[in-house]
């Protein structure tokens, strides 16, 4: 149980700093002990040496104010519950940077970890905590060699004080959100990744592991609302879990009563983590980060389950079986495995393609390898979802393919396709096809080109495997405009088909926020919402060129700041381009002028943010992202997307007269990731507002930046004459 942050009553509603305070907090920290006794443990404070962390005040991060804290907390703590262990706070910014002691760009990281455990450790109240504690994240990246690093280099520094030494180490948060957005996590991955890490920081020597959290909180389209094993209850009334409670659920009943005792040594990416219990049987925690087939020599069955909790009997062949891994821990456990090797090639196979279409039929390969040796006596039977099957007749010497037709997945995303092989009359393998399933048909909605901005807009429908139908109807709103059409529009199955929405009383450069609802001749309804603007963009040099006026068409978005109205952030923005270059141009009235000390945290004070891609973009399209301010030390853009660094090629004008703040940011097209000639692509704005205090919120026109979703929240632009 954490126990934080502040009181209103004592210390300006800041972090304990006076005596009266530290005392108050230990009084509420001995009544939260004495409801819930000695079962529960205790974290005193929460990330206390994070330089940003909560309620700051005088203290900050300081290890003599935690000290002090600690001092006379864990004593009334243990006066009403004598045996409840007492929590070192979550130890914030333990990373892959840290781990390795490099500080390069990080200067406040050995503040902020290295010395701080070891500052504390060092002192008198070091003794006072019964578990040492920490907090780490390497999202969006999976999970190997990171929490393991960190857990070492933690471990190393407990070994050099006796007071630590031989204490448990726990870690209380870790995870990965679930942001369907470019360089960010799928729901499928945070599952995955969560068991894998799990099993690896087990192995490396945690007492206890805690992802973080239970559900998705704050702002929905964040990262940092996105953790959660439950979609958000405001938003999904249901409280669906996502497949990481399920994986979670999975391990928690294949492991519990186990212990890790050792590890299977099979090569750069495969896995193998053996856990044992009290019985000494023992289970296996196997996967690999690209398909790899292993051999476990056996005289028994094994069991093999799933990351999700499909089990399975596997019968030997020659006294082996094969087990195919991937990317999906699975758990195996036998009563007499004798060795696990890595098989050069595979004995059974299936594949799936990288991508398939919604609710149609999937082609998994499948395939027989005896080209390494083994028996060619009996049929083999390749299963998969919905009772398909293929049998492959095995040939001494060859590799004998086949396709085995699986049913379409109704949903989009990742998908994980089970195989089972079956050879006289007994079950040899399970096996498993990724594939990601893509929306089948995808609707598109962009404003036609203008040079006025005028409509309509444009449904652009891609319908893949589909013949003979037409567009029956589209029901569509465009903000406070809805209308009906039957337009009868016959479907492509090769190319993108485009069908106009009229509708009146349009601005430009204002965000618009649609929905549409398109019946088809086959019965099929698919639904659409989002956002689009007619932003026409001139040439350099127009008179007059047609802009968003920031106050009325873009957003404001709380960081713990208030709005302040016009005076405080507001302004202008529009773009143009030339042969070479796309140029942003921005006014923006701002009361404040408080800005960042380096290029790379620019906006962490007064400064723009702008990002380009592709029209249409996905979350996996390219984006080109960058900020501009005016520091103290002249005009900088730094690109933030890519290789991140200080844009030489791009031209800087930034001053700053009374209370508004121009730029004029010239970027090469190349750099922007907007080709000479292209006529489409995608844009979104913000502006980052400080007032003497870090930044307070921001200012954004679309969306994307901020929130860190990507372009799939960036609005359509395009350039006119």
């Amino acid at each position: 149980m954490g126990l934080g942050f502040a009181n209103p009553l004592y210390d300006g509603g800041v972090r304990p700093y006076t005596a009266a305070g530290r005392a108050a907090y230990a009084n509420y920290a001995a009544a939260v002990a004495q409801q819930f006794g000695t079962n529960v443990d205790y974290e005193i404070y929460n990330e206390y040496n994070h330089p940003e962390g909560y309620f700051l005040g005088p203290c900050g991060a300081s290890v003599t104010c935690y000290s002090e804290m600690l001092a006379v907390t864990a004593p009334a703590i243990k006066a009403v519950a004598p045996s409840a262990r007492i929590v070192l706070t979550g130890m914030a910014g333990l990373t892959s940077w840290w781990a390795g002691g490099d500080t390069t760009g990080h200067p406040e990281v050995n503040f902020i970890a290295r010395d701080w455990l070891d500052d504390f450790l060092s002192s008198p109240q070091g003794s006072l905590v019964d578990v040492i504690n920490i907090h780490n994240y390497s999202f969006p990246s999976a999970p190997e060699g990171q929490n393991e690093a960190a857990i070492a280099a933690v471990k190393a520094v407990m070994a050099a004080h006796t007071s630590s030494a031989s204490k448990p180490l726990w870690l209380t948060e870790t995870g990965w959100p679930t942001l369907n957005a470019a360089g960010m996590n799928t729901e499928a991955e945070q599952a995955r990744y969560l068991v894998r890490d799990a099993a690896l920081s087990l192995k490396a020597g945690v007492g206890r592991y805690m992802m973080y959290d239970l559900f998705n909180d704050y702002e929905p389209d964040t990262p940092e609302g996105r953790f959660g094993f439950y979609r958000n209850v405001h938003t999904d009334p249901a409280v669906a879990p996502k497949p990481s409670m399920v994986a979670q659920a999975v391990m928690a009943r294949q492991l519990s009563g186990y212990t890790v005792s050792s590890a299977d040594s099979l090569g750069a990416g495969v896995y193998s983590i053996v856990f044992q219990n009290s019985s000494g049987a023992k289970k296996r925690v196997m996967w690999a980060t690209s398909p790899t087939t292993i051999t476990l020599s056996t005289s028994g069955a094994v069991t093999h389950t799933t990351l999700y909790g499909s089990a399975t009997t596997l019968s030997p062949e020659s006294s082996k079986v094969t087990v195919q891994l991937g990317g999906d821990p699975v758990y195996v456990s036998a009563s007499n495995i004798t060795s696990v090797a890595v098989r050069a090639s595979a004995l059974y196979s299936a594949s799936a393609p990288a991508q398939s279409l919604q609710s149609q039929s999937v082609p998994v390969t499948v395939s027989v390898d005896l080209r390494g040796g083994g028996s060619a006596t009996g049929v083999v039977t390749f299963t998969g979802p919905g009772g398909s099957t293929v049998n492959v007749t095995p040939i001494a010497g060859q590799l004998v393919q086949a396709t085995l037709t699986v049913p379409g997945y109704p949903d989009v995303g990742e998908k994980t396709i089970p195989v089972t092989v079956k050879r006289l009359s007994a079950v040899r393998a399970t096996l498993t096809a990724p594939t990601t399933v893509v929306e089948n048909p995808r609707l598109r909605v962009r404003p036609a080109t203008s040079p006025t901005g005028a409509g309509p807009l444009e449904l652009l429908i891609d319908y893949p495997g589909t013949s003979g139908v037409t567009v029956n109807q589209v029901e569509y709103t465009v903000g406070l405009y809805s209308s009906t059409i039957t337009p009868g529009t016959a479907v492509s199955s090769t190319a993108t088909t485009t069908v106009d929405l009229p509708f009146s009383g349009v601005g430009v450069w204002g965000p618009l926020y649609y929905t549409a609802k398109v019946t088809f001749s086959n019965g099929v309804v698919k639904n659409t919402a989002g956002i689009t603007s007619f932003s026409p963009v001139r040439p350099d040099g127009t008179t007059n060129p047609p802009y968003a006026h920031l106050g009325t068409s873009a957003r404001w978005v709380s960081l713990g700041g208030t709005d302040g109205g016009a005076s405080d952030h507001s302004g202008r923005m529009w773009l143009s381009y030339g042969a070479t270059t796309l140029t942003v141009h921005a006014e923006i009235t701002d009361d404040t002028h408080d800005v960042a000390s380096t290029a790379d945290t620019l906006w962490q004070g007064d400064s723009i943010q702008f990002a380009f891609s592709e029209d249409s973009a996905t979350t996996t399209s390219p984006v080109a992202s960058f900020g501009a301010a005016l520091l103290s030390s002249g005009p900088v853009v730094y690109r933030f997307s890519g290789t991140a660094g200080v844009v030489s090629g791009a031209t800087a004008t930034i001053t700053r007269s009374g209370t508004t703040t121009s730029y004029t940011i010239v970027l090469p097209r190349d750099e922007a990731g907007v080709a000479a000639g292209t006529t489409r692509f995608t844009y979104s704005f913000l502006v980052n507002d400080g007032d003497g205090s870090g930044r307070d919120g921001y200012l954004e026109w679309g969306s994307g930046i901020g929130n860190v979703a990507g372009p799939t929240q960036y609005v359509p632009v395009y350039t006119a004459p």
